[in-house]
């Protein structure tokens, strides 16, 4: 029994259990219980006895909705149900009052309790691989993490956004456009907007002086918008399977700007605008497009790798060939990375 108090932490995944044991309810500091990967259904009441319990994770088990079990247990700071059954988040969720993080990703939400706001210590929340559509007046103002992925949501509403969000996932959607309020998120690093229809930005995109990472590909998008070039923070940017065939010379203003994707677009010709980024451009990708000529002034670019593959280039430039052998060889002797600048 002494040994069973002792414990703090214990992983019970993976092992096809229906039920939680009745050996978990004498480990009275467990801190940490790990029940992933099983069978469970039911969450019995003997884990009261938790009374120390700072994480429970109970992802990909058969749970179709979250246990007044869990709900009681007062000193949570972590929930993981990633992959189970459950339909909807229950109003009690706001006794939580230290939760810090909740996943709840590939269940069946299709809304979210509103009382979820009464959890100010909630950091990161994930809901994403849900059926959810709508999350308007959803307000955690002290949240640095969101994933929406995947769901049924038609806009993103005003309340998501603070000066505390720093990542936010809200790909797969049916979104088609970034609201103004966006520009308050100061602390904003990367933002993910992938797989909607996406057509209108907000003029004031340059504020989130933060944003590092953002992520366009397969949305409505024709020409790059001049609210994205002025975001001089960039350092990656994904603008895949658009219908792009042109970049402007206003793409200099991306000064920071190390990763460029542009796959799967419309480009018929390498963009010679792309030259006012050779100093700080480390990696372009441009599979899947209509290229047929790469022309020689490429190598003034500081790229280390160019991918290229599924265009229709008809010719290597010789000396374009010779450059390319040469930054090959000076990888070698560096000892950096062996692969080609242009890979076809």
């Amino acid at each position: 029994k002494r040994q069973l108090l002792g414990i703090k932490s214990i992983s019970l995944d993976n092992l096809k259990l229906n039920n939680v044991p009745t050996i978990i309810s004498k480990m009275k500091n467990l801190e940490k219980l790990n029940l992933n990967n099983n069978n469970i259904k039911n969450i019995p009441d003997f884990l009261l006895n938790l009374k120390n319990i700072r994480e429970i994770d109970l992802s990909n088990n058969s749970l179709d909705l979250i246990p007044s079990t869990i709900i009681k247990l007062s000193t949570l700071q972590v929930i993981k149900l990633n992959n189970n059954k459950i339909e909807k988040i229950p109003d009690e969720i706001k006794e939580l009052f230290i939760l810090k993080e909740l996943y709840i990703s590939d269940n069946a939400l299709t809304t979210i309790s509103l009382e979820i706001n009464k959890l100010d210590s909630l950091r990161y929340l994930d809901i994403s691989n849900n059926n959810i559509t709508n999350i308007d007046g959803l307000h955690l103002p002290n949240l640095s993490y969101l994933n929406i992925e995947n769901n049924q949501l038609e806009f993103l509403p005003d309340s998501i956004f603070s000066n505390q969000l720093v990542i936010l996932k809200a790909g797969k959607n049916n979104i088609n456009y970034i609201p103004d309020k966006i520009t308050i998120c100061e602390s904003l690093n990367t933002l993910k907007l992938e797989d909607n229809n996406i057509k209108i930005f907000p003029e004031n995109m340059k504020d989130i002086k933060s944003l590092k990472n953002l992520n366009l590909s397969r949305n409505n998008i024709y020409y790059l918008p001049k609210e994205i070039v002025d975001i001089e923070s960039l350092e990656n940017l994904w603008l895949n399977g658009n219908n792009i065939n042109k970049i402007t010379l206003s793409i200099s203003g991306l000064i920071n700007l190390r990763k460029l994707y542009l796959d799967n677009n419309s480009f018929y010709e390498f963009p010679s605008a792309l030259y006012n980024l050779r100093n700080n451009l480390y990696e372009l990708s441009m599979k899947n497009n209509q290229i047929q000529y790469i022309p020689s002034d490429i190598k003034e670019m500081n790229l280390r790798f160019f991918y290229l593959k599924n265009n229709p280039i008809k010719k290597l430039n010789e000396e374009l060939i010779n450059w390319e052998k040469n930054k090959i060889s000076q990888k070698m002797n560096n000892q950096l990375l062996s692969k080609k600048v242009i890979i076809l």
